[in-house]
């Protein structure tokens, strides 16, 4: 009697198939890890991008809320301004450096975007120098010590970067009004707004009250929209 008729065992065709059955198994499952290998990539990715985020908004706004407009600077007509100048991408000021980052003390900051040779587009960069007052009766010119200058990249891949400035009303009857520049002399703006688009991502936008407390007496606090608390 044939195997297949007393159970003792499979003809080749039944062999050939069993196996054809076990490779498409088989293959399935490993597509399958590969798909869920992928996927945890991505994720821990996104985790990483975001973590990112976070830290350069928390840097930023730790040092954006220190912006001072108590110390002013004498021009050539022999006028006072604040050391706070705000343009579209391109923002500067005096504040004190947070000592959790290593660095204390009052300092010039600058933020602006340069040209990234090793990377497509632009990188985002914080640029800051310590602070040294000037002796009396000279004049106190916003300078940089490019002998002590350090320079901090927060982004790389920049497709949009933009700042904002929120005026701080000085009556009850007046409106806080948003705008791309800031060259007021007298008073550091109410608000700051920064808004960053890199490594084909959006930031959480980032809005920070100045916290040093200014020519009119105030000071205040920060927020992330959308973002990590």
């Amino acid at each position: 009697m044939r195997p297949q008729e007393n159970g003792q065992g499979f003809t080749l065709i039944e062999v050939v198939i069993a196996l054809a059955l076990s490779a498409l198994v088989m293959l399935g499952l490993v597509s399958a890890l590969a798909g869920l290998g992928a996927t945890a990539t991505r994720i821990d990715e996104r985790a990483g991008q975001s973590d990112r985020q976070w830290l350069v908004n928390e840097f930023l706004r730790a040092t954006l809320s220190t912006a001072t407009g108590q110390l002013k600077y004498t021009r050539a007509d022999g006028s006072k301004s604040v050391y706070f100048h705000g343009a579209p991408q391109t923002l500067e000021w005096l504040g004190s450096m947070p000592a959790r980052y290593g660095v204390g003390g009052m300092h010039h900051f600058r933020l602006l975007l340069q040209h990234d040779d090793s990377a497509t587009g632009e990188r985002l960069v914080l640029q800051y120098a310590p602070y040294i007052s000037p002796p009396p009766g000279s004049l106190d010119i916003p300078v940089f010590d490019t002998t002590n200058i350090s320079t901090h990249v927060l982004a790389t891949e920049v497709s949009g970067f933009s700042l904002a400035y929120q005026s701080k009303p000085e009556r009850e009857d007046e409106d806080a009004v948003w705008s791309d520049d800031w060259d007021n002399a007298e008073r550091t703006p109410g608000r700051v707004r920064v808004q960053i688009e890199a490594e084909n991502a959006a930031w959480p936008p980032l809005v920070t009250a100045l916290g040093a407390v200014d020519a009119a007496g105030t000071s205040g606090g920060s927020s992330w929209g959308a973002g990590r608390r």
